[in-house]
């Protein structure tokens, strides 16, 4: 009986034995599935992911390194290129060097021969000068029949000049311009009038100056300078000359379309003061400041002074600005005691202004002696 139960107790235990093995057992199997699936999990969402990036990775670094070694490529072949050029470069340097010698020497035989001519040239001016002194015998005073026989013979023309006549020297006739270039040393006998025409048309001006600087003299009784062109000729290279010369004319001095500005008005001025008229007829004068000839015109004789056309819209435009241009030539005047304490003569016409209002601006100003003529 005791063995029989033993041998139940053994294969209870046996059994029991078994039974735990095979819940272990499936306890395992399952787990490995656990570890499977997990495994599996792993290698689709991370690894996989992980290894395409690395492929990817991997191609993209292949490709790097085939770029680079075609970059170390190009720059072997551009540090091949540099050597060559640099090699190249020095010899056209060292050419260059000599090219430039050879240059330098030709320009330094050109600049001196440049350098000679200039001279000879300076050394031909001063005898033509010399020349034209001695022929011409500067400040010689030709007479009547002298300058008669040039005016005929160059202008091909007949007729007689005395103290009387006047005599034209017009820049757009070609028989004029050679007359003014044969008188220009001279002085002139006495004439009633000397005009210098259509000087706007005539650019050589050192032959005018020369003969406003050897021809006129108090025996000119009247003297014009005109231009003609409508945009108006600065009278300014002209200035010098004119300041010199003109004090000796004494009847009327004529300046017509020119522009002008203050200063040269006031220096022009200055120089007629002794002339009995003067007149800037359409001329363009600046007049944007008063005028101011300091004690300049103190012993000032002029009894004329011809404003024909200056305030015209087309020329000065007095209008502009309440007539100021005008008023800053009457302040002007205004300021010089000797044209106040006298009558003097101021001429307007054309000049688009009325007496009225001249007058009123003459008044207000202290020139009530100034006789106004042309409105």
């Amino acid at each position: 009986m005791k063995c029989f139960t033993r041998q139940l107790q053994f294969r209870s235990y046996k059994d029991f034995k078994l039974g735990v093995s095979f819940k272990e057992k499936d306890s395992q199997a399952h787990l490995r599935l656990k570890l499977d699936e997990l495994q599996a999990t792993i290698q689709a969402q991370k690894i996989d992911p992980l290894k395409e990036q690395l492929q990817t990775i991997s191609q993209v670094c292949q490709e790097k390194e085939q770029q680079v070694e075609t970059l170390e490529q190009e720059k072997a072949q551009l540090n091949q290129t540099v050597e060559r050029l640099t090699e190249e470069n020095n010899r056209a340097s060292n050419d260059s060097e000599q090219s430039t010698q050879q240059l330098n020497q030709i320009i330094e035989t050109l600049t001196q021969e440049r350098d000679n001519s200039n001279l000879l040239v300076e050394e031909m001016k001063q005898e033509i000068a010399q020349l034209e002194q001695s022929s011409a015998k500067v400040g010689y005073t030709l007479n009547h029949d002298e300058l008669q026989f040039l005016n005929n013979s160059l202008k091909n023309t007949t007729g007689t000049i005395n103290a009387s006549s006047d005599l034209c020297l017009s820049f757009n006739n070609p028989s004029s311009i050679s007359l003014i270039k044969a008188l220009q040393c001279y002085k002139l006998p006495s004439l009633r009038e000397v005009s210098l025409d259509y000087v706007d048309k005539f650019n050589e001006t050192e032959i005018i100056t020369r003969f406003l600087e050897n021809a006129l003299s108090k025996d000119i009784k009247r003297f014009y300078f005109r231009g003609r062109n409508s945009s108006f000729m600065k009278i300014t290279p002209y200035i010098p000359a004119l300041k010199k010369v003109l004090a000796v004319i004494p009847d009327k001095t004529n300046f017509y379309k020119f522009m002008i500005s203050k200063i040269e008005l006031e220096d022009l001025v200055v120089a007629v003061q002794h002339c009995k008229e003067v007149k800037f007829d359409y001329c363009k004068i600046d007049t944007d400041q008063e005028l101011d000839f300091e004690d300049r015109l103190d012993a000032s004789t002029f009894e004329k002074i011809n404003l024909n056309g200056v305030g015209n819209g087309n020329h000065s435009n007095w209008k502009d600005n309440g007539f100021k241009k005008f008023k800053n030539i009457i302040k002007g005047f205004a300021k010089v005691d000797q044209i106040k304490n006298r009558q003097v003569k101021i001429y307007l016409g054309n000049c688009e202004i009325s007496k009225d209002l001249a007058e009123s601006v003459l008044q207000d100003h202290g020139l009530g002696n100034m006789i106004i003529e042309g409105l």
